[in-house]
């Protein structure tokens, strides 16, 4: 379901039920969500990329961007949680990463935030393969403020990039 389906089947469902609730009690003569139909709602497969696809999307990347977009195909992390990691939150030799933090960028503003949720926190596990390349990546491009993966106006590049695939792209 979609961001938009949700939201009117919840506000359907919260409206309905206090108007049930004041028709049940009298206060209401009538509800006027009775024999309101929502849109059919229609869900559509994910489609992901095959390793090989992936292999020729990172060998079309500059350099520079490999690293983010493996993690993003090895892990299944967000943009927003990719481009929030920082490198303290890598355990390279224990092969993983905690998901803490979330970038995301607001009217021109990037702000870092907490995940929406506690789930949203969490520990991934990382291939061995990925190990390698991200220390390779931070060896040759350090980050340039403590502890940060990258600057604003890479992360403003990434969201660019992000943009440009458009909406509906596998993740």
């Amino acid at each position: 379901m979609g961001g938009t389906a949700d939201c009117l089947e919840q506000t359907h469902r919260i409206v309905a039920n206090s108007g049930h609730n004041g028709h049940r009690r009298r206060s209401l003569a009538t509800s006027c969500w009775i024999g309101v139909r929502l849109p059919r709602i229609v869900s559509r497969d994910m489609r992901f990329l095959t390793i090989s696809e992936v292999g020729h999307l990172v060998d079309k990347m500059p350099e520079r961007h490999r690293a983010i977009v493996l993690a993003a195909a090895s892990t299944g992390l967000r943009f927003g949680e990719l481009a929030g990691l920082r490198v303290d939150r890598l355990d390279l030799l224990g092969r993983s990463l905690t998901v803490d933090a979330t970038l995301s960028e607001v009217r021109g503003r990037v702000a870092l935030n907490e995940p929406k949720t506690k789930a949203a926190r969490r520990q991934v596990a990382l291939p061995r393969f990925l190990c390698d390349r991200l220390a390779r990546h931070i060896e040759i491009y350090p980050p340039k403020m403590p502890g940060w993966s990258s600057s604003e106006r890479r992360v403003r590049h990434c969201v660019e990039l992000t943009s440009a695939v458009g909406p509906g792209s596998p993740r």
